[in-house]
């Protein structure tokens, strides 16, 4: 946090691969406030587009979707890796596309 706040930078994110860990951001986004720093968790999203995949950065808001009671950032992660064993694994990707998990993601938000 010394580094960045020397920096000026006044808004980051902390991403993780296929992965959220509500710890590691709580420690890290306290840190963060004391230094003057708006944090937002994140996830560093495989997914299975083109030859190699693409590496997608999603971006929450703590308010919304980390409460005291529920970790939406976790519980999203577990519908989207339904049957994917070892989500945190380089190679691992999520089987959908982009394409169809943004249109799923737009279905979810109406329910």
């Amino acid at each position: 946090m010394a580094q960045l706040s020397a920096q000026q930078v006044r808004v980051g994110a902390i991403t993780n691969h296929n992965q959220f860990a509500a710890s590691e951001y709580k420690a890290l986004a306290k840190a963060a406030r004391r230094a003057g720093i708006f944090l937002l968790p994140g996830v560093e999203l495989s997914i299975n587009d083109g030859n190699n995949g693409v590496h997608a950065l999603l971006l929450f808001d703590p308010k919304q979707w980390l409460t005291p009671e529920v970790n939406y950032i976790e519980s999203f992660l577990n519908v989207v890796f339904e049957n994917v064993p070892n989500r945190h694994l380089e190679e691992t990707r999520l089987a959908r596309l982009l394409n169809t998990l943004l249109r799923w993601m737009e279905i979810r938000q109406q329910i």
